[in-house]
C-alpha cells in the first residue's frame, strides 16, 4: 500500500482521535499546573515559575518578539524590563513594516497585548544588575533584590546611543 492511500484512510484528525493521542495530549496540559494563570498575584506566580525557565532581559521588540515564540512554544518565560527602552526619545518608527509613523511606544504596547496572552510568559519591572552561572543553570539578580533561576538567558537589551558633542546635534 502506498502513503497516497495510506493518505485516504486515516487523515490527521482521525488518526490522534482514534490512537488516544488526543488523551494524552489532554493529560500533558494538567502537568502544567505552575504555567497556568491562576487568581494568585502577580509575583506569586513568578515565584512558582522560578525554576526552569528562559529569562529574558529586555522587553521592547526584540524581547516581545522571542516571548512570543516562547509563549506559543508553551515555554516557561519570564520577560525582565525597566521600562526604559532606548527609543523613547523617538516620536515616530520608520523603516519598521507595517509600523511606518506609528509612536514606539504604541507598538510595544500592542506587541505587549499580544504575548500577554501566552500563560507561560509573565512580565516583571525590575533591571537586571547580575547574571552568573552557565547553560542550563543561571542565577539573574535584580535591582529589586530578587534572584530567578533559568535554564537559557536571552539579552535583548538594544542599543545605547552615544551622541556627538557637536553644537546643534541635540536640536536635531
Amino acid at each position: 500500500m502506498t502513503f497516497k492511500k495510506i493518505e485516504h484512510l486515516l487523515s490527521r484528525g482521525s488518526f490522534i482521535g482514534k490512537s488516544g493521542w488526543s488523551l494524552l495530549g489532554m493529560s500533558f496540559l494538567n502537568y502544567l499546573p505552575a504555567v497556568a494563570k491562576t487568581d494568585d498575584s502577580r509575583n506569586d506566580k513568578i515565584q512558582a515559575m522560578n525554576q526552569d525557565y528562559v529569562v529574558i532581559v529586555g522587553g521592547s521588540y526584540l524581547g516581545l518578539a522571542a516571548a512570543m515564540t516562547l509563549g506559543r512554544s508553551i515555554r516557561k518565560t519570564l520577560v525582565i524590563d525597566s521600562g526604559k527602552p532606548c527609543n523613547a526619545q523617538t516620536p515616530h518608527a520608520h523603516n519598521f513594516i507595517t509600523q511606518n509613523g506609528e509612536p514606539p511606544h504604541i507598538i510595544a504596547a500592542r506587541a505587549r497585548e499580544q504575548v500577554m496572552k501566552y500563560r507561560t510568559v509573565e512580565f516583571l519591572e525590575s533591571l537586571v544588575t547580575d547574571v552568573e552561572g552557565e547553560s542550563g543553570n543561571f542565577k539573574v539578580k535584580t535591582r529589586s533584590k530578587e534572584t530567578f533561576n533559568a535554564k537559557k538567558i536571552i539579552f535583548a537589551t538594544g542599543i545605547k546611543d552615544i551622541m556627538p558633542d557637536l553644537p546643534g546635534f541635540v536640536d536635531c
